[in-house]
């Protein structure tokens, strides 16, 4: 696991890096706001959900969780 920051995340973006995007916030922050292309697995969910949605072991996967406010 690597920590990236806000800049390098806007570079995979316009670089046109292949990686999948999760946000960990609920379902109903989730509908009011995300990432564009973000898909949305529940923090409490992420073990068991994982494996399903995110089958491909070869991806990068950036997960992101903004506070609510």
């Amino acid at each position: 696991m690597t920590r990236i920051d806000t800049e390098t995340l806007q570079g995979f973006q316009t670089q046109g890096h292949d990686f999948v995007l999760v946000d960990t916030l609920p379902a109903d922050a989730f509908a009011k706001e995300h990432l564009p292309d973000a898909i949305n697995i529940v923090s409490d969910d992420i073990v068991d959900e994982a494996p399903q949605r995110l089958p491909d072991k070869q991806a990068t996967i950036v997960v992101y969780c903004a506070s609510e406010s």
